[in-house]
């Protein structure tokens, strides 16, 4: 076929070549967000601790909240010489503080106390995040402002829990779960990954 004189040849097709960096790049970028799809869990920056009392009035009373637990959170960042933290929002609600860790993700919650009442329910919350992480739970942590009785602290080892408590301002020790407890539960971590109410 002629082409007529005085046009330029124009290709029908073009195509864009890219690098294998850059397509790895992609994959990079588009994997947590992939994960977080499949397990329905957002990964966002942790709290900021812009407010550290809450104020209600009630018709005649002013109700203070100190926000405690707060505290306790950033003192422990702030002891892991970590600058943005982050927590998961998933659908059984929002985690105070998301690690990723190598052998996948651990997640801690904080209490204000270390009473009975108090370690049953941060042991409740954890074992409900833990199916929801982006990485298989490898790890779950209660964080009190004092280590809990012995009784209370046999109750979070017995599910596989750690318990991180505060020892000194600025200090903190961890009383992790015996490694055979953690792997009896860590199926039970998993059970119903991907899937959400």
């Amino acid at each position: 076929m002629r082409r007529p004189r005085g046009r330029p040849l124009r290709p029908r097709v073009q195509s864009r070549i890219e690098a294998q960096r850059d397509v790895e790049a992609d994959r990079g970028r588009e994997e947590p967000l992939a994960r977080a799809l499949r397990t329905h869990t957002d990964i966002v920056d942790g709290e900021a601790l812009r407010t550290p009392t809450t104020r209600c009035a009630l018709r005649e009373h002013e109700l203070v909240v100190r926000r405690t637990e707060a505290f306790l959170l950033r003192e422990y960042t702030d002891w892991l010489g970590i600058t943005q933290p982050k927590r998961l929002r998933t659908p059984a609600g929002i985690t105070d503080l998301h690690l990723a860790l190598p052998e996948g993700s651990e997640v801690v919650e904080a209490r204000r106390a270390n009473t009975l009442g108090f370690v049953r329910d941060v042991l409740a919350q954890l074992l409900d995040y833990a199916p929801h992480t982006p990485e298989s739970a490898a790890r779950l942590t209660a964080l009190l402002p004092v280590r809990p009785a012995d009784r209370d602290l046999a109750l979070l080892h017995r599910y596989g829990v750690d318990c991180v408590y505060r020892t000194h301002p600025r200090t903190f020790d961890r009383s992790p779960a015996p490694e055979e407890a953690r792997a009896a539960m860590m199926p039970l971590w998993r059970h119903g990954r991907g899937r959400h109410s």
